[in-house]
C-alpha cells in the first residue's frame, strides 16, 4: 500500500493460534506478546529491515492488560520505541480474553 510516498505493510505478528486454528496460550498475554515479538524480529531479519520502521497496533480486549503486554516485551528495546495504537478490540477471540 502507498502511503505519503512510501510503501507500508500490515502485517499480523499474533502467533495464537495453532496450525488447525484452534486458541493457544489462552489467557497467557505474556507468551503471545513474545511470540509478536518473535514473529516481528524474524520478519525484519528475513528482508534485513531496520528495527526502527515498527509500528504496532495492539488489540486488546481488556484494556488493563496493556501493562503486562509492554512487561512482556522489556527484552526487545525497539519496541519500547516504536509508535503504538493500544486498541480496545472486541475482534478478540471469545476463547482469548486478554
Amino acid at each position: 500500500m502507498a502511503c505519503e510516498g512510501r510503501i507500508v505493510s500490515r502485517v499480523s505478528s499474533a502467533d495464537s493460534i495453532d496450525f488447525k486454528g484452534r486458541a493457544v496460550y489462552i489467557r497467557d498475554i505474556e507468551v503471545q506478546a513474545q511470540r509478536m515479538v518473535r514473529n516481528v524480529d524474524r520478519l525484519l531479519q528475513a528482508y534485513t529491515l531496520p528495527h526502527d520502521i515498527v509500528g504496532l497496533i495492539t488489540h486488546l480486549e481488556k484494556p488493563r492488560s496493556l501493562d503486562d503486554f509492554y512487561q512482556a516485551y522489556e527484552e526487545r528495546p525497539f519496541l519500547k520505541d516504536a509508535r503504538n495504537c493500544p486498541c480496545a478490540a472486541d475482534i478478540c477471540r471469545p476463547e482469548c480474553p486478554l
